[in-house]
C-alpha cells in the first residue's frame, strides 16, 4: 500500500539524512522509499535503503534510508513509498 509522511521535512545544501521507519516493529515485506520534493527546482538523492532485523528488547523490524541534498540551497520534501508487489 502507498503512503506518505504528513511532516514536511528540511534538509540544508550539501547535508545528508539518515532516516529510521517503523510499524510498530512488524513485517512490512519490501518497502520503497522516496524523498518527494515539495517546491519545484528542488533536487535529492536517496541512497542505502535498509531493512534490518533488531534483537534487542522490543525489537522487531525497522527500515532506513538516507537523503542527500546535493544543491546550493535548501530543499524541502516529504517521504512517500509503498509495498512492492
Amino acid at each position: 500500500m502507498a503512503w506518505r509522511s504528513s511532516m514536511s521535512i528540511v534538509i540544508g545544501p550539501g547535508a545528508t539524512q539518515r532516516w529510521t521507519f517503523s510499524w510498530g516493529g512488524a513485517d512490512r515485506g519490501v518497502q520503497y522509499f522516496m524523498a518527494h520534493p515539495v517546491f519545484v527546482g528542488e533536487t535529492l538523492v536517496l541512497s542505502n535503503q535498509t531493512k534490518a532485523s533488531v534483537a534487542a528488547v522490543g525489537g522487531g523490524i525497522f527500515y532506513a534510508a538516507t537523503v542527500n541534498n546535493p544543491g546550493l540551497a535548501r530543499a524541502t520534501f516529504v517521504w512517500e513509498g509503498g509495498g512492492v508487489i
